[in-house]
């Protein structure tokens, strides 16, 4: 511990808050690999790796911290209502909700339950939503719980089934014409799809191009984007 006290680099304080950064004196610069071996990411995480286990931060920022804030403290959970008292007995059903209830207070806290939020509107925090600097608006997630905030459609897993359309069916290739599932995306009530659009960087004369990225409509699974797939591949022919 007098070690660490004797290495410390700065000491940052706030208001409320005190941050110790402690360094060792003769920390080596980062050792950051070329450009040609690896991309952006990959040297970050190199770089990340030779830091010191000595670097500590000491009382971050805590959300229960705020008196005033927390006396304004209302909970939204999937399966609540927005006709609920906002508990956590009694959570709200939408983050919506919970800002039309905070709204003018002049600090409050929000809490989000974990589960699966699907927005279908642009939510806006205003200068009305604000508090101060010793009351804030605190939007945060329960403790131990993952809240998913999404705007896209909800499809059941029952809605995919195995492909039965004989001419795609003949587009597809033998062994995989029983591993494809379809689903019927109008009769649930979804028709805008967006725009699907492929950028691609790097030399486009080769056949496998280095970076391919999509934008617009996606499926995800369990909040988790799948690889768009292409239809023909590089190499196959149109049918």
């Amino acid at each position: 511990m007098k070690e660490m006290t004797e290495r410390r680099l700065r000491e940052v304080k706030t208001d409320r808050f005190v941050i110790d950064l402690n360094m060792p004196k003769d920390y080596p610069a980062i050792k950051a690999r070329p450009t040609e071996e690896g991309g952006v990411r990959d040297r970050f995480f190199a770089a990340k790796a030779e830091l010191p286990d000595e670097i500590t931060v000491i009382r971050p920022f805590c959300t229960d911290c705020f008196e005033k804030s927390n006396k304004n403290t209302y909970y939204v959970a999937p399966n609540g209502c927005d006709d609920a008292k906002g508990t956590k007995e009694e959570p709200l059903a939408t983050l919506e909700c919970a800002l039309n209830r905070v709204r003018g207070l002049g600090g409050a806290k929000i809490v989000m339950r974990g589960g699966n939020y699907n927005l279908k509107d642009t939510v806006h925090i205003t200068k009305e939503h604000s508090g101060t600097e010793t009351s804030p608006l605190i939007i945060t997630a329960e403790e131990g719980e993952i809240p998913a905030i999404s705007s896209s459609e909800h499809i059941p897993a029952s809605a995919f089934v195995p492909v039965t359309d004989e001419k795609m069916l003949a587009r597809l290739k033998p062994e995989v014409r029983d591993k494809v599932l379809v689903a019927d995306l109008p009769s649930l009530g979804i028709t805008d799809y967006g725009e699907v659009s492929i950028n691609i960087s790097g030399n486009t004369d080769k056949v496998v191009k280095e970076n391919v990225s999509v934008s617009g409509a996606m499926l995800l699974i369990n909040n988790s984007p799948l690889s768009l797939a292409r239809y023909p591949n590089e190499g196959e022919k149109l049918i």
